[in-house]
């Protein structure tokens, strides 16, 4: 009998999945569905954007109106019934976190903060019979709109948390401790993106991310957050992991969250919208997608199908974030047009598994679509069309692909 020795193991440890189900609610059925395909390929870690303006998603004990109010809409929603959004109990984000690990895979819980909290200030502003607050909960708004009002579109940059308000703290400490409490991973992710300076100055944003950072710690969880909690001012101590969503490359305007970050000792999960945000159209246009609502086109207006998601280099992308300071990848799947879970395996598949390769095979020369690396990559993305289509799977069939199957990719 030959002896055979395989040797195989990942590029980065950090291999990752996001899904918001803030903007759009999905159940806990339709994310374990997820969690379970994407586990298939080697995906390890699924990161839950569980709060936005739209909507709050989880239940905080002592903060009923969390849910009972933020909980119920999306994008859309404009106040109607038609998208009423919901919510999970806490049994039900333990139920996802067990499926999670039993998948071999990490759920890391997101709730966006200074900005992005509409649905947390909706639900809170006017909580006065609340015991917990202070009994003038009004001073936890500082975002542009007073008194707030609802905004169900895909607008951002209009809400913020006052970082001055103990209230602001009394309910992000429940929300940090309840979400830290129930088994998961070693993650807990505050966001931090998308404040503008008009709603908060740089010094206002910053302090409010280097008090919530040791409440995390405290928590016993590490600080994770998009790149932008790197920015001028903060302080939120080590380890502490910066995910880089910005298109720009190299050293192009944009790419300073990058370096701040490196330069600041956080390790870095890379995340370039065109390169990695499965929101984005596959088509520039109204051909992008079927139907044409699906899909964005802000990082990707030529479009992005699977070459764009397979060539380019996470150790290389930015000036100066190189394999010392990058632990992983990540494919995150916005929520602002994505209300069945179809929708998102529409747009996930088979995008997704350039992700998984990126995270797990070697460095290798991914420059072009001639390129030997990519072209072998299509011929063996090729063949898992058939599982695509024997587990019901709704995918993209891209005609980069030579699936060799009945299949006609979108017009």
């Amino acid at each position: 009998m030959r002896a055979v020795q395989i040797v195989d193991y990942p590029r980065y440890a950090y291999r990752g999945m996001m899904l918001d189900i803030a903007r759009h609610y999905e159940p806990p059925s339709a994310v374990e569905q997820l969690i379970a395909q994407a586990a298939a390929y080697k995906i390890n870690v699924f990161h839950l954007h569980l709060s936005d303006d739209r909507g709050f998603r989880i239940v905080i004990n002592g903060f009923p109106r969390l849910t009972q109010i933020g909980g119920q809409g999306s994008v859309g929603t404009d106040g109607r019934t038609m998208d009423p959004g919901g919510f999970w109990t806490q049994a039900e984000y333990r139920q996802v976190v067990a499926f999670a690990q039993a998948h071999f895979m990490t759920l890391v819980p997101e709730v966006d903060s200074p900005g992005h909290n509409n649905a947390i200030i909706m639900s809170e502003y006017d909580d006065t019979s609340n015991p917990l607050l202070n009994g003038d909960p009004q001073d936890i708004n500082c975002g542009q709109n007073n008194p707030p009002q609802w905004d169900y579109t895909e607008d951002v940059g209009y809400s913020a948390l006052c970082p001055d308000s103990q209230n602001t703290w009394t309910i992000m400490s429940a929300i940090i401790d309840q979400l830290s409490a129930m088994p998961s991973g070693p993650y807990y992710d505050m966001g931090g993106d998308e404040v503008p300076s008009t709603i908060l100055s740089r010094s206002q944003y910053a302090s409010f991310l280097n008090q919530e950072a040791p409440i995390v710690r405290a928590a016993g969880k590490t600080v994770m957050g998009w790149a932008d909690i790197a920015g001028p001012g903060t302080n939120l101590g080590t380890p502490t992991i910066a995910e880089y969503w910005n298109p720009a490359a190299g050293s192009q305007p944009g790419t300073e969250t990058g370096t701040e970050a490196v330069a600041k000792g956080m390790q870095v999960v890379m995340a370039p919208a065109n390169h990695a945000y499965l929101d984005q159209k596959y088509k520039a246009g109204s051909a992008g997608n079927v139907p044409s609502t699906l899909g964005l086109s802000w990082a990707c207006n030529q479009g992005c199908d699977v070459d764009q998601f397979y060539n380019w280099d996470p150790g290389s992308y930015v000036d100066g974030v190189t394999d010392r300071n990058v632990i992983g990848v990540e494919a995150a799947l916005w929520g602002e047009t994505i209300p069945t879970l179809s929708d998102a395996e529409y747009l996930a598949f088979p995008r997704l598994l350039a992700t998984a390769e990126l995270g797990w095979s070697p460095k290798a020369q991914r420059t072009s679509e001639q390129s030997p690396a990519y072209q072998d990559f299509i011929g063996r993305l090729a063949a898992q069309g058939v599982r695509f289509q024997t587990a019901g799977v709704n995918f993209y069939p891209t005609p980069e692909v030579p699936w060799g199957l009945d299949l006609a990719a979108a017009a």
